[in-house]
């Protein structure tokens, strides 16, 4: 069955679902590259101070730059895929 614009009702439903989803998605990427870049700026201060362990935090701060940079990368990726029209 069909609705007046053309658009069966259960992939209208489906679509828009799609959309809520791509949207939280975008959501939990930002959170995830911001929380990436706030533990890199933890594990950076860490290796600032007097420690055997200067090197352990340096490695992880720039694991977690880039992580947060791949997360970025994605999120950019996303964004470049076309959306299909609805109705």
């Amino acid at each position: 069955m069909q609705s007046r614009n053309g658009i069966n009702p259960k992939l209208r439903e489906l679509l828009e679902e799609r959309q809520m989803l791509r949207e939280r998605l975008h959501r939990v990427i930002f959170a995830l590259a911001l929380t990436e870049d706030l533990l890199a700026e933890t594990f950076e201060r860490l290796a600032d101070t007097p420690s055997a362990r200067n090197s352990v935090h340096t490695l992880s701060a720039k694991r977690a730059r880039s992580a947060a940079a791949e997360c970025r990368a994605f999120a950019e990726r996303l964004e470049d895929v076309q959306e299909p029209g609805i109705g």
